[in-house]
């Protein structure tokens, strides 16, 4: 509980009388990530190298509002006229106030050298970096600025590249803010093609925006591994959760997945001129219009796979992965 009192003095009819109040909290170590090291450690709250202790951070912040006003007035007024320009005034409404919730659930960490970006779930259960929030909120840091994407990716990267988190498939997120330590056990909710389609784009997306192709080069062994776990298992899906989880699992996810397989497989030309990997890109690529192919076929009403007989759809891949080596060799 506060009790602040100012004097406004007198206030005439049609007068205006302005008081700066700041109100915030200070965080030393803001985050404990399992990182490279995929132990536990604190992560210091990134403004720490910019402002030698906490109070020359609140004066800076206290003294900064004028041109913190301007500046946000400014990106309202530019996030208005794009959205009004690309689909009218009902989507600048909807636009213009996801600008603050997204960056309202974000945590700075980190240093200048190495920064990080933590994202909480901030009306569900406050889960931190999950997947399938951050892909929604990805196309504002696209639209202002990509390399924010990065530092949002980096963590997750950082986890699974470790050896901390045993699936084939991308994790779903870090845990429980602040506590952003991974699932080593590998049971984090699964939400198999929905995080590796979502990874995957996102990666593709900042390198694309930004030319960095070298940061696919980087996280390329986990990139690929991704896009081979959507190209064997995303053509039947097994049933399984996507970003609406509260509506459980779903049997037919591949409306989505063979879109997201060729988004997989067209990471691969982005990697420098290595021959294996080369190869590898021609191999998924090739699965993956044969995918499409048969999704198609399958849209016909040509095949109907029935997910409550586990049987039948095993059998059916089986038989799918069959004409897949076929066309491979030929």
């Amino acid at each position: 509980m506060f009790a602040l009192a100012h004097d406004l003095g007198n206030i005439t009819k049609d007068g205006i009388v302005e008081r700066v109040l700041t109100l915030g909290i200070i965080q030393d170590r803001v985050i404990q990530f399992a990182g490279q090291s995929g132990k536990l450690e604190p992560v210091p709250g990134l403004w720490s190298s910019y402002y030698p202790n906490e109070t020359a951070a609140v004066v800076s912040f206290y003294h900064d509002y004028a041109h913190a006003l301007d500046v946000s007035a400014r990106l309202d007024e530019q996030i208005r006229r794009d959205s009004e320009a690309a689909a009218g005034r009902e989507y600048a409404l909807i636009t213009t106030l996801a600008v603050r919730q997204t960056f309202g659930a974000l945590q700075y960490a980190g240093t200048p050298a190495k920064p990080y970006i933590f994202l909480k779930e901030i009306s569900s259960n406050s889960d931190i970096q999950t997947v399938d929030v951050i892909f929604p909120a990805y196309p504002i840091f696209l639209y202002l600025n990509a390399t924010l994407g990065r530092f949002l990716l980096e963590p997750l990267f950082e986890n699974q590249e470790s050896g901390a988190y045993p699936n084939a498939y991308a994790e779903h997120d870090l845990g429980t803010f602040p506590i952003a330590k991974g699932y080593p056990a590998g049971d984090d909710e699964p939400m198999p093609l929905e995080e590796c389609g979502n990874m995957i784009i996102m990666a593709l997306a900042y390198a694309q925006r930004t030319g960095d192709n070298e940061y696919l080069a980087k996280h390329y062994k986990l990139l690929s591994q991704w896009a081979e776990f959507l190209v064997n298992d995303s053509l039947i899906p097994a049933s399984q959760l996507s970003t609406d989880d509260f509506a459980g699992t779903l049997a037919y996810v591949e409306v989505i997945s063979v879109p997201r397989k060729l988004l997989a497989d067209s990471i691969c030309p982005q990697k420098p001129d290595e021959p294996s990997h080369q190869g590898h890109h021609r191999a998924q690529g090739h699965v993956a219009d044969c995918a499409v192919n048969k999704q198609q076929g399958c849209l016909r009403g040509r095949c109907r796979p029935v997910p409550s007989r586990v049987e039948e759809v095993r059998h059916q891949r089986k038989g799918l992965a069959a004409s897949y080596d076929v066309e491979l060799r030929k």
